[in-house]
């Protein structure tokens, strides 16, 4: 297959032989099209100028003998103006709406004989933007981006309106809540204004930018241009905002009363009045903005700050302990920017992006069948600056200089001293009590380096680049150091001694299936470097017909292990089209086909590191029947307890190691689509996709014991028998590998209807039909066998065959404006598990006999929103009230399930708890605002 690539690569000789042209920088923008008259023949020699509305900045080109035309270097802004003129004709214009960091808008305009009358058409954008390249995605301009009802004022929930991404299902309670066409969303990037905003360690945004912070968000899914990499399956790109000649800004209130309007979760535990419980939910959310000119028409400034306050009862379903815990959530977030245009072709920009947010006692990790004493207090204080500075070389050229600095700090602090207690009862996991971890602290320390240069020559626009981004590590921690049980209560009743069932209300007697703990935790200190070089030229290959052909390289440290080689041989051809058939400004056929790599979170590196069989942590699982039994509940070794043990007396010992063969994983995509413009303010687009994934990370067990014919059951004594290298004390157990060997394949249909505010009525309605299929789910993912590693291929954890996400803006009258969003989604994928560990490797992921992976589906989710705004004008600004309604319909949406197959257990043994709902999404909802703008 790498041969089958560079095969392609060389038959793009003939591009990369160009002059080298560094790309359309993620941070700035162009616009290009073709200027035509009423019969549809070009126009050249038309004077052609794109205007700042806000800062009235203009840069201006001519069209050449193919009336075509391109303007470099524009930085993002929500309004540019457009306009043509040439003798004979009646001057033109249009708005182009919301310029997004990196986005090659393309305008095509139409110029009418001069008449009688002097007047100026100006008319507005198409309803779905068209561009040079064949992405896929969707993008949300600033008014729709504050229109569109958010719960807690969360802009990733906004993504969610674009085909093919959906919420996320992760394997840690803070995964990242992003899923683009039905990958893991730890592939998901982040970008801020072109710099990578993504968490090296694990994934997700390293600083979130605030709903009031952003100009433009857009959302790539599919065949996006060469100068975006690190990803195979898709970029969340945020464009922010910047000062104005005009001086504006905002202060708001945002409130969210709780149990006095909300109605009770479907969980909700009632009294033995049967009165629903009140939770003690309440938040608060205030800030604002201001943004204007330091000096007119050369310095602008912007900047916003944000505070919210939360406190939220979670909902415990445990069939041992149900009730209410108090959680709390505090967070701070802003931002400062600063623009200097220096003169025509010198601009500068400073961006310092800040964020500081706590969980008390986590409600991401209590709730359901997490009880309290599980729980942790999260802190992550991160910061980040970036400058960009722009050039303008002679009159078809631009380069783009770019640096970014920063730090995340992350700090998990566990509320409980342990240890650990899975609580089952005959293969059923009734409760997670006990913290199995000492605190875990880590720093990403970060530099980012890119430079891009584009160039317009003839019928040819030019892109290349570099792009340099370090993370450093400090990583302390000690997983695993608390212990942990996997006890049976085998019908036994416990009886809470407090507020919620703790390791003490454990019966000292009870069944032990499984006991592990780490000791010696080392630190772990390394850098991971990501390089990335691109070229791209997009070429008017006739009037109607843009070609796009580009290469990109990419290199991942992560790959070079002590015991492989680097992963170098990653170069990834793209190339797609866009036409426009004679022209046609309503008909549009776009298609692409590329390769994508994506990066490997460092957590893969660092695990390894931390649990290498010679300096790492020893990390040791005591079970039944074998010679170290594990000690009585709940006693746990001391830190120190086999430090002065020799390493020949010491119980097996679970380690990884680095696999030699450590690829990066990559995307082959491919797209075909058509738009089509239904009226001046509606268009409709239809596109297939499909994706191909390789080299994807899985955890293997090197060391496995042999598959159990036909399912049997065994014990972990005779499975040890059967491991090539048999357990014995001072030796190895599990010996596990983080290697490159999954696949995925998603194949979808994505389709989107927008229509243009006009009317009094916006829409915009995003429908996905997709499968997902893959044999691993996220980096941590272990195969039942992993004898047999491929035959986990099946549904992916993110598979959804239907999602549709509809919002529209409604105006009535007294100028009172409605603005509802509809989600729905079937069911996502349910993985049988049995509970017990019958194949004997002490890892708890088995499944009944004959049963295949993810076979079950969990119910679908249906949430009907509502936003309702009346704005008052004054002489001095506009008072906006705002009243916000999630899950109007009260519907509720299961989100949590007991995933075995064991009955006649807990509540009551004549029942079952099979596959039944353990957690519920929020019910009806209610949120006010009040913002005051000027």
């Amino acid at each position: 297959m790498r041969r089958a690539r560079w095969i392609v690569v060389l038959s793009l000789g003939s591009l990369l032989a160009l002059p080298p042209a560094p790309a359309m920088a993620q941070g700035s923008a162009s616009v290009e099209g073709v200027v035509r008259d009423t019969s549809g023949a070009v126009v050249p020699g038309v004077s052609v100028t794109v205007r700042n509305v806000r800062t009235d900045q203009a840069r201006a080109t001519t069209t050449d003998a193919a009336g075509s035309f391109t303007v470099l270097g524009l930085p993002p802004a929500e309004f540019y103006e457009l306009q043509a003129a040439i003798a004979g004709f009646r001057p033109s214009r249009q708005l182009v709406q919301s310029l997004a960091a990196g986005e090659r808008r393309v305008t095509d305009l139409r110029l009418e004989p001069a008449g009688v009358t002097a007047s100026v058409n100006v008319t507005p954008d198409a309803a779905i933007a068209r561009t040079t390249t064949p992405e896929l995605g969707g993008s949300l301009t600033q008014a729709r981006i504050e229109q569109v009802p958010t719960n807690g004022r969360d802009l990733v929930s906004l993504a969610y309106l674009v085909p093919g991404a959906a919420p996320a299902r992760g394997f840690y309670n803070l995964a990242p809540r992003l899923t683009i066409n039905g990958s893991s969303s730890l592939v998901t990037n982040y970008a801020v204004d072109g710099f990578d905003n993504t968490d090296l360690f694990l994934g997700g945004p390293k600083v979130p930018v605030t709903v009031a912070s952003t100009q433009n968000l857009a959302i790539l899914v599919n065949s996006y241009s060469t100068e975006y990499g690190r990803t195979g399956n898709g970029v969340f790109a945020v464009t922010t905002k910047s000062g104005a000649n005009l001086t504006s800004g905002d202060a708001f209130l945002t409130v969210r009363p709780g149990n006095v309007l909300d109605a009770p979760n479907y969980f909700a535990p009632r009294g033995s009045d049967k009165q629903v419980l009140p939770d003690s939910f309440r938040r608060t959310q205030a800030g604002g903005t201001l943004g204007g000119r330091v000096v007119t028409d050369r310095t602008f400034f912007f900047v916003n700050a944000e505070v919210t306050r939360e406190e939220q009862d979670a909902i415990l379903t445990s069939p041992l302990s149900a009730g209410l815990a108090p959680t709390s959530f505090h967070n701070l977030e802003a931002m400062t920017k600063l623009d200097q245009r220096w003169n025509e072709r010198q601009s500068t920009s400073v961006r310092y992006l800040f964020s500081d947010y706590t969980h008390d006692q986590d409600a991401g990790f209590i709730g359901g069948l997490t009880l309290p004493s599980a729980g942790l207090q999260v802190n992550y204080r991160n910061q980040y600056a970036a400058l960009t500075h722009r050039s303008i070389v002679g009159r078809q050229s631009l380069n783009e200089l770019g640096l970014q600095v920063g730090q995340l700090r992350a700090n998990w602090r566990s509320l409980d001293p342990g240890p650990r207690a899975i609580v089952t009862d005959r293969g059923a996991t009734l409760a997670v009590i006990g913290a199995v971890s000492n605190d875990f602290f880590w720093t990403e320390s970060d530099l980012q380096v890119r430079d891009v240069f584009s160039h317009v020559a003839g019928r040819h626009s030019l892109e290349a680049g570099a792009d340099l981004l370090r993370g450093a590590f400090d990583i302390r921690s000690g997983p695993g150091a608390r212990g942990a049980y996997v006890v049976d209560l085998a019908g036994r009743t416990v009886v809470p001694s407090g507020p919620f069932l703790s390791v003490s209300d454990v019966p000292r007697d009870v069944m032990v299936l499984s006991y592990s703990q780490s000791f010696v935790n080392p630190e772990v200190i390394r850098t991971q470097t990501l390089v990335g070089a691109f070229v791209e030229d997009s070429i008017r290959a006739a009037a109607d017909l843009t070609l796009t052909l580009g290469a990109r390289w990419d290199y991942d440290s992560v790959t070079n292990t002590p015991v492989g080689r680097p992963d170098l041989n990653n170069v990834a051809p793209r190339t797609g089209f866009s036409w426009t058939p004679g022209g046609s400004q309503r008909h549009q056929v776009r298609g692409g086909f590329g390769i994508f790599y994506e990066r490997i979170p460092f957590a893969v590196y660092s695990d390894t590191v931390f649990n290498s069989p010679a300096a790492g942590a020893i990390d040791v699982t005591f079970a039944p029947g074998t010679p170290f039994a594990p000690p009585r509940f709940p006693a746990t070794l001391p830190p120190g307890a086999l430090s002065n043990i020799p390493v020949s007396q010491l119980p097996p010992r679970n380690v990884q190691v680095f696999d030699p063969n450590l690829k990066s994983p990559w995307n082959a995509q491919f797209s075909i689509g058509y738009v089509v413009t239904l009226a001046w303010d509606a268009a409709l687009s239809v596109d297939y996709v499909h994706n191909s994934g390789h080299n994807l990370i899985r955890r293997i067990d090197i060391n496995a014991p042999t598959s159990p014919p036909g399912g049997a059951i065994r014990t972990v004594a005779e499975a040890d028998a059967t491991r090539p290298v048999a357990p014995a004390p001072g030796g190895f157990r599990l010996i596990e590998q983080d290697q490159s060997s999954g696949r995925s394949r998603f194949d979808g249909v994505y389709i989107n209807l927008r229509k243009r505010y006009s009317h009094g009525i916006a829409l915009d309605l995003a429908y996905t039909l997709s499968r997902t299929l893959n044999n691993t789910d996220d980096i941590n993912f272990r195969p039942v066998d992993s004898r047999r590693p491929d035959a986990e291929w099946g549904a992916s954890l993110n598979d959804r065959r239907h999602v549709l996400a509809l919002n529209a803006i409604v105006r009535l009258p007294l100028r009172i404006d409605l603005a509802p969003v509809l989600f729905v989604s079937s069911g996502q994928p349910l993985n049988p598990l049995t509970g017990v560990d019958n194949n004997g490797d002490t890892i708890f992921n088995d499944r009944p006999a004959g049963a295949r992976r993810n076979t079950l589906r969990t119910s679908g989710f249906r949430q009907l929103d509502l936003g309702i705004v009346r704005e008052f004008h004054t002489t001095r600004g506009a008072i906006e009230l705002r009243a916000d309604v999630f899950n109007v319909l009260n519907t509720v949406n299961f989100s949590g399930f007991f995933n075995f197959g064991a009955s006649g257990v807990r509540p009551d043994e004549t029942g079952t708890l099979a596959y039944q709902p353990t957690v519920a999404g929020p019910a009806r909802q209610f949120q006010f605002q009040a913002r005051y703008r000027f």
